[in-house]
């Protein structure tokens, strides 16, 4: 187990060097530690720790030691910004999942959970909404997880057994999460965030029509230029004004060339 004196040095949150260190998993559990404001009290007086302390050093030891898949930090600044201080110090676990992750695997899924919510929070400030596709190249593992959340809630508002808590709730609200918006709305919220993802990866919004790792996408962006063209017009389409801003936004090419492709 990690000694309190020598996890106090490597996880001050006003070093910019020891942070930018470690990654968004393992700190989610180190993070609660120093929130719960528990290492002063270790390291100058002789009071038995606060409950709680030995669950997250035994987890952050645990993860550091036996998890090093957890450890990779991403060189992509773009994908995953700085997050604010203020911000980081919310995404942490409640004092009563603290208490009941008593093993390693519970550790684990805590700090997974909480490593989570806090890439969605990156995607949010990149992006300003929480669609992430389920396959989101930059990070497909969110996506998926971002799915099974309103699996979760779905299961808790029904009354069986979910991983969902109101805690995670409020904390996923907080982010401008999307449970559920008309049919419509949540398809083109969807393939705007995978044009989104193509852009990342691309640096630009010409997808081909027969776009063989998308073939949806390509497909829906001849649509949008089509219906860009009769809203343009005053025809009767399914393109509005917040929709055109949102494509402007990210540089779209409502005309482009026949046979056009960058790669």
């Amino acid at each position: 187990m990690l000694t309190p004196q020598k996890r106090v040095r490597s996880v001050s949150l006003d070093d910019d060097r020891t942070t930018s260190s470690i990654p968004p998993g393992l700190s989610t559990l180190l993070e609660a530690a120093d929130q719960l404001n528990v290492f002063a009290d270790i390291t100058n007086s002789s009071a038995p720790p606060q409950p709680g302390i030995g669950v997250l050093l035994d987890a952050a030891s645990s993860v550091a030691t036996q998890q090093p898949r957890l450890l990779k930090i991403s060189d992509d600044e773009e994908t995953h910004p700085t997050l604010e201080p203020h911000i980081v110090r919310r995404l942490l676990p409640s004092p009563e999942e603290l208490a009941e992750a008593t093993t390693f695997r519970s550790r684990t899924a805590l700090d997974h959970w909480y490593g989570r919510l806090r890439e969605l929070y990156e995607y949010q400030a990149v992006h300003h909404n929480c669609l992430v596709p389920q396959k989101y190249p930059p990070n497909p593992a969110l996506g998926i997880w971002v799915n099974k959340q309103r699996m979760e809630k779905k299961l808790l508002d029904q009354g069986y057994k979910s991983a969902m808590t109101k805690y995670r709730l409020a904390k996923l609200n907080q982010a401008g999460f999307s449970w559920a918006k008309p049919k419509g709305d949540v398809s083109w919220d969807a393939k705007y965030a995978e044009l989104c993802a193509f852009r990342d990866q691309h640096g630009h919004c010409i997808v081909p029509t027969k776009y063989t790792q998308n073939t949806a996408l390509g497909r829906w962006i001849s649509t949008q230029r089509a219906q860009a063209k009769e809203w343009r017009q005053g025809r009767p389409t399914h393109m509005t004004k917040e929709r055109y801003d949102k494509l402007c936004a990210l540089n779209f090419q409502f005309e482009c060339a026949k046979g056009e492709v960058h790669w």
